[in-house]
């Protein structure tokens, strides 16, 4: 198999894996609205804000998981994911730093999650995007080059 149809593979599990990820915790939170917007006003950072944020980050989720069905847009999907997950990174630093025990607004699974063990998933998570930028990227530029006439090593 030759090395671009592994970075393809790649990026497609990846794409995948995020809009999974993202269709569930938005689901999750619409599905238990009241308490996700009840966690998130406990919050000491978010608790003023914590309704717009408790509408538009499951809205925004759903739109990010969308992007990444449309080929010309996984790229940006890609980026808005790195982006989500920095903050949602800063955030989990911030409640390890500065908070005593809050809530944890997540669903499912992932509610099960320590602090520590929530940094560390988004840490992967964003590793993971990071890889999606990096490999969707090459594989542009790889195939741009090739559709130009630019001569293609065999790996």
């Amino acid at each position: 198999m030759r090395i671009e149809q592994w970075k393809k593979k790649i990026v497609d599990v990846s794409f995948l894996f995020f809009i999974i990820l993202f269709t569930y915790a938005a689901t999750s939170k619409l599905l238990i609205f009241e308490t996700f917007h009840l966690q998130l006003e406990q919050s000491p950072f978010i608790g003023m804000i914590s309704l717009p944020v408790a509408i538009i980050l499951p809205g925004v989720l759903l739109v990010i998981s969308f992007l990444f069905f449309i080929t010309k847009f996984r790229l940006i999907a890609f980026y808005f994911s790195l982006a989500l997950l920095i903050i949602f990174n800063i955030y989990i630093l911030g409640v390890l730093i500065f908070a005593e025990s809050i809530p944890c607004s997540c669903g499912g699974v992932i509610n099960t999650f320590s602090w520590n063990e929530h940094l560390i998933f988004n840490i992967g998570c964003s590793l993971l995007a990071l890889l999606g930028i990096a490999l969707s990227y090459d594989l542009k530029t790889t195939n741009s080059r090739s559709s130009t006439g630019a001569v293609e090593l065999n790996s």
